[in-house]
């Protein structure tokens, strides 16, 4: 069996591209040739599913007063099970987390990567 690596993230993972110029198929999404995820895919060879969870917008656990469920802290455990058995889960998130509407610091971001980990950690789905 391979092993699966999970990649949760916000619109670097999804593959945004702010300017169309600057992606290979001129559209607002990199494609499979430029994505890191399908990079890190195409890097580890076909031992390994890299399957990629990347929504735009998305947070670590701060609700979204213009977008809901855009919080990767209400969706890791569903997305975690769905994609069972998950031997590594990558995380790239943070940077939506320092919105000025949602007014939080450094240290209330770290506060809630940790409580994402922790809730990641404790889903049972583990390779």
């Amino acid at each position: 069996m391979k092993k699966h690596i999970l990649c949760l993230g916000d619109s670097n993972t999804h593959g945004y591209c702010a300017d169309p110029a600057d992606c290979a198929d001129g559209g607002s999404r990199f494609n499979e040739d430029e994505r890191w995820t399908c990079l890190l895919q195409k890097a580890l060879g076909p031992d390994v599913l890299v399957t990629e969870e990347g929504l735009s917008g998305r947070t670590t656990v701060f609700q979204d007063p213009l977008h809901e469920t855009m919080d990767a802290l209400t969706v890791v455990y569903s997305l975690l099970k769905s994609h069972e058995a998950v031997d590594l889960l990558i995380i790239m998130l943070g940077t939506n987390d320092s919105k000025e509407r949602l007014g939080a610091n450094a240290s209330c971001i770290a506060i809630g990567m940790e409580r994402l980990v922790r809730k990641a950690q404790s889903v049972d789905c583990w390779g």
